[in-house]
């Protein structure tokens, strides 16, 4: 990144509500894992094996994504950890409240307190080994034992903090106006047919009033563009900045899906290039200019 450009400092505040969000946010993981282990055993081989572990994975980072954005949580590192932990924690929970269900059944009479004092290292290890070998039946009647079992038991977990990762990514990246207290609003312009190599030149001169102005090249193809975004305080209008990044449209199996590289990312933006980033949306949109 060119010297000359100034770029977004976050202040790493934890935000004043987090000391109560927090706890709540691991109260809701922890009882959606109470959930998620029994519904494995339910539902068909080639359900459990994705979309349930990507279901609350997504569900844990839509919440993790509220709580940094109420917080308001200004600490991406903090943000990123507190999505991962959330997942994590649920995941964990799925376990225990399986292992917790099994000790109930197989000793109904038993108090909790002698149940608990039973779980030692090896008493666990045996219960997994047990599980693992008795497996689950299909909606087909098929078995699945052994080493299959491992292996979805070793992807689930990953599944399970990358769709969350994933879910929550937005709210871990948001900017904040400190003086407004408020986060910042972003609004994009697209230049179709061009790519990373023809903006680096303009990115390492530091020269934004180019990238501002770019207009697309629809001769080149439109399975690419460059994306131009301003992230701006809507209460003060002072805290600006720029983002640029290249956005490949791709044929996945799930229908065309967007691949974005950052090639610019929150660098500080002059009130005059503000002004004329409005002009750009107005010429594009057909809406009056803000006012300078």
């Amino acid at each position: 990144m060119p010297m000359a450009l100034s770029v977004y400092a976050p202040s790493h505040r934890l935000g004043q509500r987090m000391p109560v969000l927090v706890p709540v946010l691991l109260l809701c993981t922890v009882l959606l894992g109470a959930l998620y282990q029994p519904l494995l055993y339910v539902l068909p081989l080639q359900i459990l094996q994705f979309v349930l572990p990507c279901a609350l994975g997504a569900v844990v980072g839509a919440l993790s994504a509220g709580v940094i954005s109420r917080a308001p949580c200004r600490s991406p590192p903090f943000a990123w950890g507190l999505i991962v932990v959330a997942a994590l924690v649920a995941w964990v929970a799925s376990w225990a409240s399986t292992l917790a269900l099994d000790l109930r059944e197989a000793y109904p009479d038993a108090s909790w307190d002698l149940l608990l004092s039973s779980l030692t290292p090896d008493f666990v290890s045996e219960w997994i080994s047990a599980r693992n070998a008795a497996g689950w039946v299909d909606s087909k009647g098929k078995t699945t034992q052994g080493v299959f079992v491992t292996i979805v038991w070793v992807v689930e977990p990953i599944v399970m903090m990358g769709t969350a990762v994933f879910a929550g990514r937005e709210a871990a990246r948001r900017l904040f106006c400190e003086p407004c207290h408020r986060w910042l609003d972003t609004r994009s312009l697209s230049a179709h047919g061009l790519n990373a190599t023809d903006v680096k030149p303009l990115i390492d001169a530091g020269d934004l009033r180019s990238l501002v102005e770019l207009s697309s090249d629809e001769l080149m193809g439109t399975n690419f563009r460059i994306s131009v975004s301003r992230h701006r305080c809507t209460t003060c209008n002072q805290s600006t900045y720029l983002s640029i990044e290249e956005v490949r449209v791709m044929n996945t199996r799930y229908g065309p899906q967007d691949r974005r590289k950052s090639l610019l990312r929150n660098v500080v933006l002059p009130a005059a290039l503000d002004r004329r980033f409005d002009e750009r949306l107005a010429e594009l949109e057909g809406a009056p200019s803000r006012a300078a």
